[in-house]
């Protein structure tokens, strides 16, 4: 039987109206008819109504160039689109949204389902050959919107062609808002004999900014959650009459497009949607820094000082220029400098900022400088050089090759500190002085989907600082509620000992908090094992202590470590008081482990595995990008829930997705830092970890020597 609107494909047979088969020929004709051509749209595809890549609800196989992030807000009646997509490697695209469904109110508010999907691209476009892309949609959870397609997209000049075939929901599948949280994996694992349907479209590029966009649906809307109720009731039942949909996409400076669209004949539809590429550049041009010179005064008087007196020289011109924790020592014909880079995003940068400025300053008896990085205290990277090399190099009279053969950059720094120990006289480490630094800095948090209301927010202004001394580090965190909407969410701890799902009960409090006050002690033990331990406050909701050892290997390409907390749970309403009707201790303990996959486009993995908050043992699997100085990432987590109470906890996964940011997008230079926006569920018991006031897992991958090697051409621009 064929359904008005779409046209059902079977396994072993189908039937096709004499339309649809003119159709489907003309496409498939357009798109493997020989012709070679130039393709002329060269700005980023436009979305579907949805964040993904598409023509209206269809999707086609383009996808985000590489490193392209997308946001977008679609409105479709009976649906809403909220979401973001990336482009990565050229080669895929994935993307995240929240569908508000306004026909459907359980909770005194629009429905609204969370889902993920992604696209890849099987075969690129070339000659003949159309750009091929295998999609999955709504791929955990509910599955209310599941669907998994194979398409087909060929360009020729300013027309774009498309066709496809699709199953789920794309197929006209029924899913319904009780068919329980694993209805996707249950898609998603079937066969592919189920019920399949054909689309496609077209767009057509007006102008440059302007763009035609048309499509043959083979969505049955009357099958689908908001046009029909769980009990099965239709709420609209004529909306597949015309399964045409066509509009105008309208691109401004290849970063905004606005959508319009006549749906099914009857419905307007539209969206807007922002496109930008991730670079640590973003909204200003950066101003080029001053020359890192010393004047000839300070020379002079570096020229007549002795070691001591010279390494003092030399700590205060670093630090002066922005850098931390700087300490040095110089001997007859040597010096070694450590520094915390806190002036620059790249770890390469730094060294030629800090190695340019020793050459202006030291004297000529000194040939060979020892130039470390320290990060949690210790030295991670550690650079042995000759002033001669260094000059050369700078003022590019050699090659890279040339510099690093000629030049030792090692993962730690003991090999070399033994090397300089040898030389005679040397003065003692001299430090210019403890850092003190703080900052303020405004937090939006928000509450999603609670029966209270969608969006729920709380806005905070964050109070933070630390103060080092050598080895030891104080932090402090007090959070200010500027404004406060969790007050109103409606949500029950789900354990009687919850460990994260009574996070609530604090969050719904305005009263200034101490998030923070801790003390850590870092030191670096026998074969370059990074240490940490640390004591006091560490999050809104706990107090304890706890400790960590790390270790990189092979130019911190892997890491491997061991880390363990024990805490108990803070009083709501005393900030130095721990909860009095609580006396458990809950402890972890872990195995960590990290790697970096594909060093050259920045792809990590990190494993925690062991015992978890509430004591439920499993693992905890982390996957991300950091390129370009932005990290975008995921992580889940699978967990013995046998001993939770709660239906709700057993057998669920907790996940979250986040992405960092560069300060340096929104400044006029080179600024070191990220900001850090995550989602993640607050109503799971299971894999949850305690907040410490730093990590040395996971880490990031630009403090290594191996990113510092394939950019070591920054040295030359600062």
């Amino acid at each position: 039987m064929v359904i008005p609107g779409y046209y059902k494909i079977q396994a072993v047979s189908c039937s096709l109206s004499i339309h649809s088969c003119i159709f489907i020929c003309l496409l498939l004709a357009s798109i493997f008819y020989p012709h070679s051509l130039a393709l002329s749209r060269t700005d980023p595809p436009p979305a579907s109504l949805k964040p993904s890549t598409g023509i209206w609800q269809m999707p086609n196989s383009r996808v985000l160039p590489d490193w392209s992030l997308r946001f977008k807000y679609g409105n479709y009646s009976p649906y809403r689109y909220y979401g973001a997509a990336l482009g990565l490697l050229d080669r895929m695209e994935v993307f995240g949204k929240f569908t508000e469904i306004t026909t459907l109110e359980p909770f005194s508010y629009d429905y609204k389902d969370r889902s993920m999907g992604a696209k890849f691209v099987l075969l690129k476009e070339e000659d003949a050959w159309p750009q091929l892309a295998l999609g999955l949609e709504d791929i955990t959870g509910t599955g209310l919107f599941s669907s998994r397609y194979l398409s087909a997209s060929k360009r020729y000049k300013d027309l774009d062609l498309t066709i496809g075939v699709g199953q789920g929901t794309l197929a006209g599948d029924a899913v319904y808002l009780d068919s329980g949280d694993d209805k996707a994996v249950d898609f998603f694992t079937s066969d592919f004999t189920r019920e399949t349907s054909v689309f496609g479209g077209l767009e057509y590029d007006i102008s440059p900014w302007l763009t035609l966009s048309a499509e043959y649906s083979s969505l049955e809307p009357e099958t689908m959650q908001g046009y029909q109720t769980s009990s099965g009731k239709s709420i609209k039942s004529d909306e597949s009459r015309y399964p045409l949909n066509f509009g105008l996409k309208y691109n401004y400076d290849n970063r905004i497009h606005m959508q319009l669209a006549l749906m099914r004949g009857d419905t307007i539809a539209g969206g807007i949607e922002a496109q930008l590429p991730l670079d640590p550049q973003g909204m200003l041009t950066w101003k080029k820094a001053p020359p890192a010179s010393a004047a000839e005064k300070t020379r002079w008087r570096a020229y007549q000082a002795d070691n001591r007196e010279l390494s003092r020289l030399l700590a205060h011109k670093i630090q002066n220029r922005g850098f931390a924790n700087v300490a040095v020592s110089s001997c007859k014909n040597a010096t070694w400098i450590e520094f915390r880079n806190t002036r620059h995003l790249s770890d390469s940068r730094a060294l030629g900022h800090v190695g340019k400025l020793a050459d202006s300053l030291l004297p000529p008896r000194i040939e060979t400088i020892y130039l470390n990085i320290t990060d949690n205290g210790s030295v991670v990277q550690s650079l042995n050089t000759s002033r001669e090399t260094l000059r050369s190099y700078l003022n590019s009279r050699i090659d890279k090759e040339e510099f690093l053969s000629s030049s030792q950059l090692l993962l730690y720094g003991n090999h070399h500190r033994e090397e300089y120990k040898d030389a005679a006289n040397c003065s003692e480490l001299y430090r210019y002085k403890d850092n003190l630094s703080y900052s303020i800095n405004p937090r939006l948090k928000t509450f999603l989907n609670n029966r209270a209301g969608f969006f729920k927010h709380k806005g905070l202004i964050e109070i933070a600082g630390s103060y080092d001394y050598k080895e030891l580090t104080a932090y402090g965190q007090l959070d200010l509620t500027a404004f406060n909407q969790f007050d109103e969410l409606q949500w029950t701890p789900l354990e009687k000992d919850a460990v994260r799902t009574d996070i609530i009960e604090y969050k719904a409090k305005s009263k200034p908090r101490i998030t923070t006050l801790a003390l850590e002690y870092e030191t670096s033990l026998r074969h370059n094992v990074q240490t940490q331990l640390y004591t006091g406050i560490f999050s809104t909701a706990y107090a304890g202590f706890g400790m960590e050892l790390f270790r990189y290997f092979h130019d911190g390409l892997f890491g491997l470590g061991l880390e363990s907390q024990a805490v108990r749970k803070r009083a709501v309403d005393n900030n130095f008081q721990l909860k009095q009707n609580s006396s458990k201790w809950y402890s972890t303990g872990y195995l960590n482990l990290y790697a970096q996959l594909w060093p050259s486009q920045g792809v990590e993995c990190g494993l925690k595995t062991g015992r978890f908050l509430a004591g439920d043992p499993g693992i905890r699997i982390e996957l991300r990008r950091s390129f370009k100085y932005f990290t975008i990432g995921g992580w889940t987590t699978f967990t013995d829930t046998s001993g939770f109470e709660s239906s709700k906890n057993k057998r669920s996964e907790d996940k979250g997705v986040y992405i960092r940011i560069p300060f340096s997008v929104f400044s006029d230079r080179d600024t070191p830092g990220h900001f850090e926006y995550s989602i993640q569920s607050f109503t799971r018991d299971q894999g949850q970890t305690v907040n410490t006031p730093s990590s040395l897992f996971p880490l990031n991958p630009w403090s290594t020597p191996d990113h510092t090697r394939r950019n070591i051409e920054k040295m030359k621009r600062f």
